[in-house]
């Protein structure tokens, strides 16, 4: 399964890296495309991967599977290998910032 919304390669290849990251963690992931979300709290793959690149961009908030927000990743699709416009973590999640650097780190 890929985002075939996402036209460039480099780009499907770094996004479907962090949600799969995400969920082999055990994470959920919600999409936003910036005025509705579209997607909340997933770990179906293919659903997110369909709820993706509706827009120019997406923000996919990362949760624990306890309901706490983890933090988020900004996509801006069109930017090729830097489609991670930015990433952030919820301060009081303890080990968040770990996690977040560890589904957004190159590869």
């Amino acid at each position: 399964m890929t985002i075939t919304a996402i036209r460039d390669a480099s780009e499907r290849r770094i996004c479907a890296a962090v949600v799969r990251r995400a969920l082999a963690a055990g994470y959920f992931v919600s999409v936003s495309d910036g005025e509705l979300v579209t997607l909340r709290k997933s770990r179906d793959e293919a659903a997110i991967f369909d709820a993706m690149a509706t827009t120019d961009a997406d923000n996919l908030n990362i949760h624990r599977a306890d309901g706490v927000r983890l933090g988020s990743v900004v996509l801006i699709y069109g930017n090729g290998e830097d489609v991670i416009s930015d990433y952030s973590w919820a301060a009081a999640t303890d080990g968040a910032a770990q996690a977040m650097d560890r589904l957004c780190e190159a590869d």
